[in-house]
């Protein structure tokens, strides 16, 4: 197993974009970055996140649980998803609502979801401060003994009520970050105010090229297979410059990198034969680092009006191309969804081999405002001192 570092081509790069910026200094330089999500409070959405870890297998499980905030525009997706197995180009939202449906594609549109020209009112506005065409995000940091095992620092999860120009429904996104919010937040590049970054020749100010979208990623040989992308699913590849996903995508290249969060691998091959009602799996990656576990899906799964109520990336075990054990020893084996008829609650879950062999059980319930404590905190008795 040989790992190699593509740095070479990112000095490339960035000494270019220094000369096309003409050395303009980080406060000059019109980024985007974490701004772009719109923070909201966990408890509206009912967030909860369970760590579990079984000393027998010495495997964790993490789950991230919510039930959806229907007061969000566009977010109260009542019907199935019309157009969902076949291609993404006759995709229809709202099918039994053409009011609804037209009002969505024109709201969606005119806050700038194709992303061809700069969000409208940029610089002064990005889509972190418009109400359609942005994404609600919830975020709740984790402990450091939970991180300890299983890697993960925070989890957040978003709603977006118009979707992405590549994913044209309204959807909800599950993250599991190793990457930390601090880290979050330098993760900028130039964006024109909205969701995805420009190709690395606008990244003029350098800071964008870490997103490594001109294919500068962390290669390795495994067996017979050479240049494959290291420590990502056996199947998956980076979004990079240049990627035609489908024709269906008005036979666009794109890239998928995003301030705030990275860039995306997928299994193109899975993508390209989805059924768009159920849950999709990627990797998030900057910097040549692994950055978060990403699901999401259409808002109608979380409804219960998706083809199926259970999903899971697949039935055998997750293997990763020339997997580092040392840094990424915790990647999960299993990733999966489920919507509760029941309980109205769609989870996320990921599985993956444990820092500490012992049993272990965590809860983290959103944080209450007024007291500033975990609702999960034990309260004392009445009438203790």
């Amino acid at each position: 197993m040989i790992i190699r570092y593509a740095c070479v081509v990112v000095a490339f790069f960035a000494q270019a974009a220094v000369a096309a910026g003409k050395g303009k200094s980080e406060d000059d330089c019109p980024e985007n970055g974490f701004e772009v999500y719109r923070q909201l409070d966990p408890k509206e959405v009912d967030m909860m996140v369970e760590t579990v870890v079984d000393k027998d297998t010495c495997m964790y499980e993490m789950s991230i649980s919510f039930t959806p905030d229907l007061t969000l525009p566009f977010m109260d997706e009542d019907s199935p998803l019309n157009g969902a197995n076949g291609s993404i180009a006759n995709l229809q939202p709202f099918p039994e609502e053409p009011e609804k449906r037209t009002a969505w594609h024109t709201l969606c549109d005119a806050e700038g979801r194709s992303e061809r020209e700069p969000i409208p009112g940029f610089p002064n506005n990005h889509v972190g401060l418009q109400d359609h065409y942005t994404e609600y995000e919830y975020t709740m940091k984790l402990p450091k003994n939970v991180k300890k095992i299983t890697g993960i620092d925070h989890v957040t999860m978003g709603a977006n009520p118009c979707g992405r120009r590549t994913q044209p429904y309204t959807s909800y996104s599950a993250h599991f970050y190793y990457a930390s919010i601090k880290d979050r937040k330098k993760m900028t590049c130039i964006s024109d105010g909205g969701f995805i970054c420009k190709d690395s020749e606008y990244q003029v100010c350098g800071r964008g090229l870490k997103f490594n979208t001109n294919g500068s990623v962390m290669t390795c040989t495994d067996g017979n297979s050479e240049n494959i992308p290291a420590n990502i699913p056996a199947g998956h590849s980076w979004i990079i410059e240049q990627t035609i996903l489908s024709p269906d995508f008005w036979g666009q290249k794109t890239n998928s990198a995003a301030p705030g969060m990275g860039f995306i691998a997928i299994n193109r091959q899975s993508f390209a034969s989805q059924i768009f009602d159920l849950p999709t799996f990627a990797m998030v990656g900057h910097d040549q680092k692994i950055g978060a576990i990403l699901i999401y899906n259409w808002s109608g799964f979380s409804r219960g009006y998706s083809s199926s109520n259970d999903w899971e990336y697949q039935d055998s075990p997750i293997t990763y191309n020339c997997q580092d054990m040392e840094k990424y020893g915790k990647l999960p084996t299993h990733v999966g969804a489920q919507y509760s008829m029941e309980s109205g609650r769609t989870t996320y879950t990921i599985r993956g081999p444990a820092g500490k062999c012992k049993d272990f059980s965590h809860v983290k319930l959103p944080k209450d405002k007024k007291t500033n404590k975990h609702a999960s905190k034990k309260v004392k008795k009445e009438g203790a001192i």
